[in-house]
């Protein structure tokens, strides 16, 4: 690079300099786009004074919008992406964005909300019950009514809404409602002025706000759900708005759901703030109520995107707009590339120009795809309505496979029997649904992600179908049927993807196809019907569930499949061999004729030659292994010794009785890509481990993950010279303390009972957690995914825990305004984590003495919080407090109130002194019931009762009351987690 010398990069900032000007002055001669006449989100702003502010053309703009794929125009076409997409077992939620028409202004956002048990009445009077709202929402702070127009059946409105680190927004709006003849309803929204809302310097008044919804049953299920439309301009970058709203959507939705809840037991007192609307509502208009078009729609639809997609390749004529402050940051982009070249960075120089590169690439990549996902959506619905034609008794099961409905939306199937991964087509349930007639496998062709097929039950006919057309299918159940025929010898060539294949009860004849040969082959029933001849040689590696009863075979089982169930053979009367009684007659089927003795001389003498070199090998062997570990065992570790690398990257002691780190991180440093380090250990508790390694990297295999990036970042060759400390064993697994070089002291611990989760899923739940930032949470640091256990990092805390404080050697120094203050910071970071992780039904879950730690100043610091997801299904009810209490030991269930009672086991373990073994639930039980029958003046902890005043005896006696009553057996007479805490805030200390 050096060569250019200063005169080329002065020639080069000038020569995009003067590209860049160029640029600006050819935008400032082309004429500004003319605003579109009709827009569901036209520009301008909308006024009081203008007659019919809302107009019935605003709804029919609204509905076309709800409704993506019959939009009335080919220029209308929306490139949607995929913002969220999760469920619950009470609602789901989706959401996409696209840009603007005009390709400038704030994003368009389509999201779905399907709530389950609920009716449309409701979901309705919860949406427009603003005084509710304010209730639920903390961002709704203020809404007023400003005028509700009988004539126009508007209503006008004023609503504030404070954001974290931003200024409040102001929205002063005006909205109408429709109802349409289905009984679904209809709102639009939109900004306006009023004479009665004047602007406050104070508040952001949002300049451009368009926002619509329909609210409907959902057909054949008891729920409904709300789709909405939605464009606001509240003054933030459209970038950030975009993965703000993508990161917190979710957690706000589940709030709502929650909300949404309660609402039906507070209905009744909540009606003033919507019986205006109630009143206002007018009906649809005729011409624009929707109708259900033909097949015909996807093939139309198609079609007018192929046109969207034409015009806006060629339409050259277009009249270009003033350039937008994205035009300018880009060239700026450049330009800073310039200059930092300019200057001798060319490094920096060239990376800016890079990314500027890669993100139009990127853009172009993800239109491309949003593209591809459309075709690919209509292809599914037509090969799906194709294939709906060839069958017998298709409706009314199927009578909602409407092409006008792409089948998947993400996860979510929109059709009946059709499983969705990922916005694709996945697999077919048909199952028991009186569907006749032949397969026709060739419409079934187009479905490229298809991975499983299900037609069980049904009154299929004919011979069997050629699924090789499909080769990519995993799973094939086409079990009680009326299938037919001889399957011919090569029905299975290819697909070597075949894990699961169920073709019991039919009526198949001729010997067993010899294509069955799939290597990952774990399933196979072939009961039920009149199959003849021998068993061929099936693999066998992983097969583990064969099922051949009843149907004509004979001759002896082969020996790869002796081991199988003999229930899976019987009713063949002419099979024989392992594992049934019936021995195989020699003259039939004789067994394989002895070589001879001149010709197995040789081999035998081979084998011979062969076994005495293994076991020399086998000795030289261990004769080394002994010479080394005599040598290594000579060696003292010493702090920060280095060890030679070469010599011993594959040599790793895993003894992880008395290790800092354990077994599980030093096997991950031994498979990085840096090698291992030998690790040395004896029985001391203190001890050096190791040398330092390279920088670990995020989610790499072998690698430690920070959830925070700013904290000073360690790996785990730091963690294994650091000396170690073994803290102790819990339910989850074994602690230890690692002491740094620098000296900073953390805790590593290890779990066992994480081995289910995926990787993935893993990695989402720990970033989640580092995302909690409470005063009385202990944070995590770091944590290491392995697929056999995970190690979680978090700082070393001075004092110890609660449970050492109350029941080790140092019991005694915690008095009453101390355990107080315990108490009440338990409670504030439970309820920090019920706000912010609100989808677990218990936000802690396993929440006791030992797991709260205290620091310097006897702050609370809860542990080992909001592990539910990750733990294993089979372990959680052996390893979670929460699995522990009498809705679990009663009903088999746990409840956000779970962590009430734990909350109340700690308030009695805290103020008594006494020891909580967590044993089974009666026992629990039974401690409990023996700390609230015994006297107050003997319950408490002598060591806490000693020298307390009459004030703080008395504040003892109300926190016992408070601890009893959040240990009540009936979870409907316990106390909520805010209740408890409000409670236990009134206590107040004499010298608070």
């Amino acid at each position: 690079m050096d060569g250019y010398g200063p005169c080329g990069w002065t020639w080069t900032l000038a020569v995009l300099l003067l590209i860049f000007i160029c640029r600006l002055i050819s935008f400032r001669r082309r004429r500004r786009p003319r605003p579109h006449k009709s827009s569901s989100f036209p520009a301008s702003k909308a006024s009081l004074s203008a007659p019919g502010i809302i107009s019935d053309s605003d709804l029919k703009n609204l509905m076309e919008d709800l409704d993506e794929n019959s939009s009335s125009s080919a220029s209308n076409i929306n490139i949607w992406e995929n913002v969220v997409d999760r469920s619950c077992n009470s609602i789901s939620y989706t959401a996409k964005c696209c840009k603007s028409k005009d390709g400038v202004g704030p994003l368009k956002y389509l999201s779905v909300t399907t709530f389950e048990d609920c009716s449309v009445d409701l979901l309705l009077d919860f949406y427009m019950d603003y005084d509710y709202r304010m209730q639920w929402d903390k961002t709704f702070v203020h809404h007023q009514q400003l005028q509700l127009d009988h004539a126009s059946s508007t209503e006008f409105g004023l609503t504030i809404k404070k954001f974290t680190f931003l200024t409040p927004r102001e929205y002063v709006l005006a909205w109408k409602l429709w109802q349409g003849t289905d009984g679904s309803f209809y709102c639009f929204s939109k900004e306006c002025e009023h004479p009665l809302a004047p602007k406050n310097r104070k508040n952001v008044r949002v300049a451009v706000y368009r926002s619509g919804w329909r609210i409907r049953k959902v057909p054949g299920r008891n729920a409904c759900e709300i789709r909405m439309v939605h464009q606001e301009d509240a003054g933030l970058n459209v970038e950030m708005a975009k993965l703000a709203f993508a990161k917190g959507i979710w957690s706000y939705v589940c709030k709502m759901d929650d909300a949404l809840r309660k609402y039906s037991v507070k209905k009744q007192h909540q009606l003033s703030s919507i019986a205006g609307a109630r009143l206002c509502i007018q009906k649809v208009p005729v011409e624009f109520e929707v109708r259900d078009d033909s097949i015909s729609r996807v093939d139309e639809a198609v079609l007018a995107g192929n046109q969207r997609l034409g015009n806006c390749r060629s339409n050259k004529t277009k009249l270009r707009r003033m350039p937008s402050s994205k035009v300018i940051a880009n060239g700026l982009v450049l330009l800073g590339g310039a200059i930092c070249l300019s200057r001798g960075h060319s490094s920096l120089g060239s990376k800016v120009a890079m990314a500027y590169l890669l993100s139009k690439l990127t853009k172009r990549a993800s239109l491309d795809l949003s593209w591809k996902e459309i075709d690919q959506s209509a292809t599914e619905a037509q090969a799906l309505m194709k294939f709906k034609s060839s069958l017998v008794n298709a409706d009314p099961t199927l009578s909602n496979w409407n092409p006008a409905t792409p089948p998947c939306t993400g996860e979510r199937s929109n059709w009946a029997g059709v499983l969705c991964y990922n916005g694709y087509v996945w697999g077919l349930q048909l199952e028991r649904m009186n569907l006749g007639g032949q397969i026709d496998v060739d419409a079934l062709q187009p479905l490229r992600y298809m991975r499983a097929v299900s037609f069980m039950g049904n009154t299929f006919v004919g011979p069997m179908p050629d699924w090789k057309k499909v080769g990519a299918i995993k799973a094939l159940y086409l079990s009680d049927n009326q299938f037919s025929g001889q399957i011919p010898a090569d029905a299975f060539k290819g697909m070597y993807s075949l894990k699961k294949v169920h073709l019991a009860n039919n009526r198949f004849t001729g010997p067993l196809p010899t294509s069955l040969e799939s290597p990952k082959l774990i399933e196979l029933r072939l009961d039920g019907n009149q199959f003849t001849g021998a068993i061929p040689k099936i693999s066998s590696e992983n097969l583990k569930l064969l099922n051949v009863s009843n149907n004509r075979l004979e001759g002896p089982i082969p020996s790869a499949l002796s081991a199988m169930d003999p229930d899976s053979f019987t009713g063949n009367t002419a099979l024989c061999g392992e594992p049934l009684p019936t021995l195989c007659d020699p003259i039939l089927y004789p067994p394989a004729a002895p070589i001879a003795q001149s010709q197995s001389q040789l081999p035998i003498a081979l084998l011979v030659a062969c076994i005495v070199v293994g076991l020399i090998l086998i000795i030289l062997l261990i004769i080394f292994l002994l010479l080394r570990w005599r040598r290594r065992g000579s060696q003292t570790p010493q702090l920060g010794k280095p060890i030679d690398v070469e010599k011993n990257s594959n040599n790793i002691n895993l003894n992880a009785v008395a290790v800092a780190v354990p077994a599980a991180a030093s096997a991950s440093a031994s498979a990085s890509a840096a090698g291992g380090h030998n690790i040395e250990t004896n029985n001391t508790s203190n001890q050096v481990i190791g040398t330092p390694g390279r920088r670990s990297d995020q989610h790499q295999p072998g690698k430690l993950s920070f959830v925070d990036e700013k904290r000073q970042k360690f790996d785990l060759q730091d963690l294994m010279r650091a000396s170690a400390e073994v803290l102790g064993s819990g339910n989850f697994g074994a602690s230890y303390k690692a002491v740094l070089v620098d000296g900073e002291a953390l805790v590593v611990k290890r779990f066992k009972q994480m081995n289910g989760i995926a990787r993935e899923d893993f990695h989402e739940h720990m970033r989640r957690l580092g995302r909690l930032k409470h005063p009385n949470l202990l944070p995590l640091v770091a944590y290491l995914y392995r697929k056999e256990e995970k190690l979680l990092v978090s700082d070393f805390v001075t004092n110890g825990s609660l449970a050492t404080l109350l029941h080790g050697k140092h019991s005694g120094v915690l008095k009453w305004s101390s355990r107080l203050k315990i108490i009440k910071g338990v409670a504030k970071g439970l309820i920090y984590l019920q706000n912010e992780v609100p989808t677990l039904s218990v936000p802690h879950g396993h929440l006791k003495s030992s797991n709260v730690l205290l620091d310097e100043d006897y702050n609370p610091l809860l542990m080992d919080y909001a592990l539910l997801p990750v733990v294993n299904a089979s372990h959680v009810h052996h390893v979670l407090l929460a699995y522990k209490s009498p809705e679990y030991a009663q009903h088999g269930r746990i409840t956000k109130k779970t962590d009430v009672w734990c909350l109340g086991t700690l308030i009695l373990e805290t103020l008594t002194g006494r020891y909580l073994a967590h044993g089974t639930s009666a026992d629990l039980a039974a401690w409990i019931n023996g700390i609230a029958g015994e006297e107050e003046s003997r319950v408490f902890d002598r060591q806490m009762e000693g020298g307390a005043s009459a004030s703080s005896r008395n504040q003892m006696e109300k926190m016992l009351q408070i601890g009893i009553s959040c240990c009540k057996e009936d979870a409907d007479k316990r106390w909520d987690l805010d209740e408890a805490a409000r409670q236990i805030d009134l206590i107040q200390h004499d010298d608070d």
